[in-house]
């Protein structure tokens, strides 16, 4: 982002829609948006959700990702040229202005709204919005590069479409919506794996180095727990997955694996 944006330091988001530009202080620049109930971040944009459920994002717009209709921000999707801040309207529907979730990837943002409808903008070239289409009772979604993922509030279905040259999804290539395994209470999507909670702790699959193992993952199902939680994994209560590594928090404790080659694993 341009430097009006970032500052010298870490951004920050302030209380007060619409109070004018950025205010530079020693950890930054502030950006004013009112009342944040909720955050995502993609490649290089940004969405919040607001309280009154509005959707608004800010970044690179290559892809329409910020979901900014003609005449608000820019009019050229692929316009490589930072966007401030403005109001996401999700073409299929409208503003969505009951959102409740905001999950970003590559060059695609999603937004669920509190009946558990999911609306897409941006990239879908890959089937990333494709996860979506059907369900209509989605309690939790994840986007990351190419690849979307939502847990349905009928049996904790897993929903993923998109992006599965790792086999992060089913097989390989660019997948049409499919039904992974059910029972999940929470999902994340990676760079080339996704995560999952159950009942009886996570699971992750997709390329392996990802979450401390070699190769694919070889098992009936296809599916196994995190590298070094053997039968404790029920004692996990929640799991990231990233780039390239997963984190996963248990007993209180962050714990990450797979790749370190910029720290991001501590």
């Amino acid at each position: 982002l341009p430097d009006r944006w970032h500052g010298r330091g870490p951004a920050r988001l302030a209380q007060g829609l619409g109070k004018g530009a950025c205010r530079r202080g020693s950890d930054g620049c502030s950006v004013a948006l009112d009342a944040v109930r909720a955050l995502a971040a993609g490649t290089d944009h940004t969405c919040a959700v607001l309280q009154n459920g509005a959707v608004w994002c800010w970044g690179y717009n290559w892809n329409g990702q910020l979901g900014f209709a003609s005449g608000q921000q820019t009019d050229k999707p692929n316009q490589g040229v930072a966007q401030e801040p403005g109001a996401a309207n999700f073409s299929k529907s409208g503003k969505v202005l009951d959102a409740v979730e905001v999950s970003a990837g590559l060059g695609h943002t999603c937004a669920r709204n509190a009946t558990g409808t999911v609306f897409c903008v941006g990239k879908d070239d890959n089937q990333e919005h494709d996860a979506f289409d059907v369900p209509t009772d989605f309690i939790q979604i994840s986007a990351s590069r190419k690849t979307s993922c939502g847990i349905t509030k009928t049996d904790g279905q897993i929903f993923c479409s998109g992006d599965s040259y790792a086999g992060q999804i089913a097989g390989n290539g660019f997948l049409k919506s499919q039904k992974l395994r059910n029972s999940a209470t929470a999902v994340s999507v990676g760079a080339s794996h996704v995560c999952a909670m159950f009942n009886n702790g996570p699971a992750c699959w997709g390329q392996g180095s990802s979450f401390g193992t070699t190769g694919r993952i070889d098992s009936a199902q296809g599916y196994t727990l995190l590298a070094g939680t053997g039968a404790g994994g029920n004692s996990i209560t929640r799991v990231e997955a990233g780039g390239s590594h997963t984190c996963y928090v248990k007993g209180g404790n962050a714990y990450c694996i797979g790749a370190n080659d910029s720290g991001q694993a501590g």
